[in-house]
């Protein structure tokens, strides 16, 4: 009816019944959220992009990780490319340390460099924040004996431990099942745990500092109504001093006390069977380091790697797009992946598995 001037809103925003566009603003252009998996599918940036030329209106693609294709199309001249050189205030970038977890020697998950910053910024009272991109407690859990791993009947993966609901769940369709006191296949009761996620994290970290005021954010702190802003209520107030949690934790927070970000398990999202796994390797850490520092105070980043020498960890640690930019585009070229082509996923569903 032409009575609202402005849209806010997620994803599907885009499709405002507005008559008259004269500005589309796309805000963290690189999230792949903003593609839709289920019908109708769409990426609300090619959307933003086809609504701003049939209104003839201006389009900003707002990024300081941006994505391949769309820096792609910027040095190419579709698009006009726009630099904030520095960040709001002025504040200088955090200075990064990379940890080589190859040469310590316990087998925590903080590494002594990272426990040393943290027991500072405590003495202090100042804030941390400290992101390990994995739900649950492990991974999965193996039989000791027989190499028994508990699988999804539906998805055929492996099942994540949850220590705390002391159940094993699928990270893809939800199902959930009971922690066998056994191996269900030959009743041998030792198990191997396998890579640690957030609730792991926060049990070790709960350890090394107690009495800390510790808060984690993750897809299973936030399911009840009002729990993410709580946590952050929380943590803007100063009651936890630490926050700990998944990619949840990568952008968004603007809080002046946070002078120390660390990242564990850096390189680990590199190995995924996926063409974008190093430019989203760079988004996320790159994202989470930017938390550090936007106040008076400074900050530092602590980053934990095993493959310190990945082109992808050294940019993060240099703050330097370009060379992400470069080392990826190179490959793509040669492979053949997008932005150099378009790729179709055919899916093929039904009631019955063959």
């Amino acid at each position: 009816r032409g009575e609202l001037s402005v849209a806010l809103g997620t994803r599907s925003a885009i499709f405002a019944p507005f008559d008259n566009i004269g500005f589309i603003c796309v805000d963290e252009e690189h999230e792949s959220s903003y593609k839709q998996e289920n019908q109708p599918r769409y990426h609300a940036r090619q959307v933003a992009f086809m609504r701003a030329q049939r209104h003839k209106a201006a389009l900003v693609l707002g990024s300081a990780t941006p994505s391949i294709e769309s820096f792609y199309l910027a040095q190419k001249g579709v698009y006009r490319l726009a630099k904030l050189e520095s960040r709001p205030g002025g504040r200088p970038l955090p200075p990064v340390r990379l940890v080589d977890m190859r040469q310590e020697k316990n087998n925590s998950l903080i590494s002594q460099a990272l426990y040393e910053a943290l027991k500072l910024r405590l003495a202090r009272g100042e804030q941390s924040v400290l992101l390990l991109n994995r739900r649950g407690f492990a991974s999965n859990l193996q039989c000791s004996k027989c190499g028994y791993v508990p699988m999804c009947p539906r998805c055929s993966i492996s099942l994540t431990w949850h220590r705390s609901s002391k159940s094993m769940i699928c990270h893809y369709c939800d199902y959930h099942q009971p922690v066998s006191n056994c191996c269900p296949n030959c009743k041998a009761i030792s198990f191997k745990v396998g890579a640690p996620g957030s609730e792991r994290l926060a049990a070790e970290i709960s350890e090394l500092f107690p009495g800390v005021g510790i808060s984690r954010l993750d897809r299973d702190t936030v399911g009840r109504k009002g729990a993410h802003q709580a946590i952050l209520e929380e943590f803007g107030s100063g009651k936890t001093q630490i926050l700990l949690g998944t990619k949840m934790i990568a952008k968004g927070l603007d809080y002046p006390k946070i002078t120390l970000v660390g990242i564990l398990r850096a390189d680990a999202e590199l190995n995924q069977p996926d063409f974008r796994a190093g430019e989203r390797t760079f988004q996320l850490l790159s994202q989470a380091a930017g938390r550090a520092g936007r106040g008076q105070l400074g900050g530092e980043v602590i980053i934990q790697a095993w493959n310190v020498e990945h082109p992808i960890v050294e940019a993060v640690v240099k703050h330097d797009y370009q060379a992400m930019y470069d080392s990826e585009i190179k490959v793509r070229r040669q492979l053949l992946y997008p932005p150099f082509c378009r790729l179709l996923r055919f899916i093929f569903s039904g009631p019955e598995p063959q």
